[in-house]
């Protein structure tokens, strides 16, 4: 079975807090089932596969962003340059890959890629993030996700300067790596503090320690990638 999960960029969902000796985070729990990829098991690494909606799509049952347009549609918000949008992206996982013991790479040309990123057809707030998990293949309360989406308002003001936009802009970056967050399987802990807070802090240059220490109790701490055996 799988269940959409239905997150805003600036909305708190209702969740108990899972706290951290040094700072807070919070994990997702649906039906449940706290959420991550690859194996069912806290503490266990995954590799995931990214890459750019291409086409209009359709999700069932996903009320924020259910149509999902190409990501061409955000072309303004790196100047219509692949090469930039390639790189922030990047960078924007390498914020979480390089916390924890998790991988991301670039979906192969027709591959689908676990998580998929696009712009909202319907354009409404600033981002949203729709997670897909297997609750019939859980185990110890842990259940894998089997896809992700992330969606953008094109009609918003983007910027990818990485520095404090002016006023009304949204740093893309920050706002990827704040829906990655999401995907992987966070919560908001709160408002401020974390780059999962759910207000608009401005542009995040790394994830904080509450998002570390969320990401590591997900997938354990980062290893070498010589130690790993999948």
């Amino acid at each position: 079975m799988q269940v959409v999960l239905r997150l805003a960029f600036a909305v708190l969902l209702a969740l108990p807090a899972i706290s951290a000796a040094a700072a807070d985070y919070r994990l997702l729990r649906i039906d449940g089932f706290l959420l991550k990829w690859d194996a069912p098991e806290l503490g266990e690494g995954a590799d995931v596969s990214y890459g750019f909606a291409t086409a209009r799509e359709s999700f069932a049952g996903a009320v924020n962003c259910g149509e999902m347009a190409p990501m061409a549609a955000m072309a303004p918000a790196w100047g219509g340059d692949p090469v930039r949008l390639e790189r922030l992206t990047a960078e924007a996982f390498a914020m979480w890959s390089g916390a924890a013991d998790i991988d991301f790479r670039r979906a192969a040309a027709g591959e689908r890629p676990d998580i998929l990123i696009g712009a909202q057809a319907r354009p409404r707030r600033i981002a949203f993030a729709n997670v897909w998990h297997d609750a019939a293949a859980a185990a110890e309360g842990v259940a894998p996700l089997t896809r992700a989406t992330i969606c953008f308002n094109p009609n918003m003001a983007w910027t990818t300067e990485g520095r404090a936009p002016r006023a009304g802009r949204q740093d893309l970056r920050t706002a990827l790596a704040h829906e990655i967050g999401h995907a992987i399987g966070l919560d908001h802990p709160g408002a401020r503090g974390t780059l999962m807070g759910f207000e608009d802090q401005g542009p995040q240059a790394g994830l904080k320690p509450g998002d570390v220490a969320g990401a590591v109790a997900l997938y354990g701490a980062r290893r070498p990638a010589q130690t790993r055996l999948r």
